[in-house]
């Protein structure tokens, strides 16, 4: 039995060691290991990549107005209205009703794209525009502003601080993924840096947001903005209180929570030119103008054109135009009021916060409340308190 244990351990020994055979590799996994598959993998990802956060990535200022009824009026006194939607790179106006043109082409809607912006003077929303469900969502909109949550502090504060030590970041991405490349020269991040470094400033980029400690402080606030008027002849700004809800590095949003008007009143139009402080309207035969003109912002809530009733609600400021359609040889009834309290969002190069409107206790001593202000040429309050009360006076007269 020794014997013949003996023999089978020579044998064994002497045929070697048991050769195994390992089974092939998946295909996905030899493409993906191979230098050609990582570097269309990384232009993959990279392309995914930036094309969601781009198409995701909204300015937060124009989406307070997504979905509501707006007014957009540009630079040269154009004005186009109805329900807004906000894309990333423009925005899309869906008309309160189609428009058959002369040629008999049908328009229900209008795109706005990112050159058009640029000609963008202000979007202005007017609570009498809006439907039930859309004035909900502005008082939610109010409420997030003046009561915010905790944790929509604790979010904007932290945002805040990546947007002071943006710079820091994005260096301390391309510092780190350079010193894993040379550490680690073997990696697919070693031989696409390149592209992993696009992939990380994109979502740097993506969480990037305007921080100015000016504006900030006074977020839900009381200010006045003073708007570029460009359309008007004489360029003459003018200026809209309000509490300052947000900002972007290219808009401003301001809104009004009371929006009574200082005045309603109703104008009959015929063959003849309307004169008035506020507005010019001149007929034709088959269309009505109205050019807003003054201090003040000039609503047209409906007009009447024979046996047809059209609800407008449309903002115009000084120098924009409206252009109205008519019967020919019928009287058109508008229905229009006089206000300074609508929401806005305007650009940043037409808009401007200049001044506060509400002081606040901390800032502001017992013994300085009954100073003089620096604009002491108008005695009896600011400007816009003797606007109004000359306003008031010419319509008694």
């Amino acid at each position: 039995m020794t014997m013949g244990l003996a023999l089978s351990i020579y044998s064994l020994a002497q045929q070697g060691p048991t050769t195994v055979v390992a089974p092939p590799a998946p295909w996905w996994q030899s493409f993906i290991t191979s230098a050609l598959g990582l570097t269309i993998l990384f232009i993959f990802l990279t392309t995914i990549i930036t094309v969601i956060v781009q198409q995701r990535r909204k300015d937060k200022c124009l989406k307070l107005f997504n979905d509501h009824h707006v007014t957009f009026l540009s630079t040269v006194g154009r004005a186009l209205w109805g329900d807004l939607r906000v894309h990333s790179k423009g925005l899309e106006f869906e008309y309160d009703a189609p428009y058959r043109t002369r040629r008999g082409l049908l328009k229900t809607g209008q795109l706005l794209y990112e050159q058009d912006l640029a000609a963008c003077q202000v979007l202005c929303r007017t609570v009498h525009a809006l439907s039930d469900k859309e004035k909900q969502s502005r008082e939610a909109q109010i409420r997030r502003t003046f009561k915010p949550g905790l944790l929509r502090r604790f979010a904007r504060r932290v945002r805040n601080v990546f947007n002071m030590l943006r710079d820091a970041f994005s260096k301390s991405l391309s510092v780190l993924i350079g010193q894993f490349a040379k550490v680690r020269a073997d990696t697919a991040v070693a031989s696409h840096q390149g592209d992993v470094n696009t992939i990380g400033q994109t979502l740097l980029g993506a969480a990037a947001n305007a921080y100015e400690p000016m504006l900030e402080r006074h977020i839900g606030q009381d200010v006045i903005v003073q708007l570029s008027c460009p359309a008007d002849p004489a360029r003459q700004s003018i200026e809209l209180p309000g509490y300052l809800v947000d900002y972007t590095d290219r808009f401003v949003a301001i809104f009004s929570k009371d929006q009574t008007p200082l005045y309603e009143g109703k104008l009959e139009v015929g063959d003849e030119v309307i004169e008035q402080p506020w507005c010019k309207v001149t007929p034709t035969d088959d269309h009505v103008t109205v050019l807003c003109r003054g201090q003040e912002l000039l609503v047209v809530h409906d007009f009447v054109s024979g046996d047809n009733t059209n609800r407008l609600d449309v903002v115009l400021a000084n120098g924009a135009a409206l252009s109205l359609p008519r019967e020919k040889g019928k009287v058109v009834t508008l229905r229009y009021s006089i206000t300074r309290q609508v929401d806005i969002v305007a650009p940043r190069s037409q808009a401007v916060v200049y001044y506060t409107s509400r002081p606040s206790p901390s800032t502001v001593t017992e013994d300085r409340s009954t100073g003089i202000a620096p604009e002491c040429e108008e005695p009896e309050g600011s400007q816009l308190v003797s606007r109004a009360k000359g306003l008031f006076t010419l319509w008694k007269s």
